[in-house]
């Protein structure tokens, strides 16, 4: 039902934070930004360090403050994060690339969580079977395309724009899925 795919639209846009600006941010810093290659590479590299960990830490904030909780702090920070790389202010710029990869990988746990509130043990490798290949290409293919599109007409900024209110709309859809 429509709960599945308001489900997998989660799982899509925290694919999506980890895979369309880690393609996007090297064009936008070298070409929009002007950095150098070499500064661009280590700026990536470095911001994406420690979200990893953040997943650990989306796990145990998530069983402190909740699930619905957790969700709505770390996607609105997300969101937040993406404006923050669109603005030409290089601190704030720079603050953007590196607590947006955090946010959108301490998302996972609040969604996975959200799963097994939301939805009996009998579906859910179902809609984990589902879930998870369209969650993966809107991840690493859908949103990288659409991001590269914005890129060339618009420039990456107006991308990072686009993907952040995607991410702020779907705040309001938390409340659609069923309670557990």
């Amino acid at each position: 039902g429509p709960d599945r795919w308001r489900s997998t639209g989660l799982m899509g846009l925290a694919s999506s934070g980890e895979g369309a600006p880690y393609g996007g941010l090297p064009v936008h810093m070298v070409e929009e930004r002007g950095l150098s290659p070499e500064y661009a590479a280590f700026l990536l590299s470095a911001s994406r360090i420690a979200a990893p960990f953040a997943v650990l830490g989306g796990g145990f904030v998530t069983s402190r403050l909740g699930t619905r909780r957790t969700l709505v702090i770390c996607l609105t920070v997300y969101a937040l994060g993406m404006f923050c790389m669109a603005l030409p202010f290089q601190p704030l710029f720079l603050a953007g690339m590196f607590i947006q990869p955090v946010l959108t990988a301490m998302v996972f746990p609040p969604i996975f969580t959200l799963l097994a509130e939301c939805f009996p043990i009998q579906s859910q490798p179902l809609l984990l079977a589902v879930g998870m290949p369209v969650a993966s290409f809107m991840g690493v293919g859908l949103m990288p395309s659409i991001l590269g599109i914005w890129g060339d007409v618009a420039g990456f900024g107006a991308g990072f724009i686009m993907m952040g209110c995607m991410v702020a709309v779907s705040l309001p859809l938390l409340r659609l899925l069923p309670k557990n």
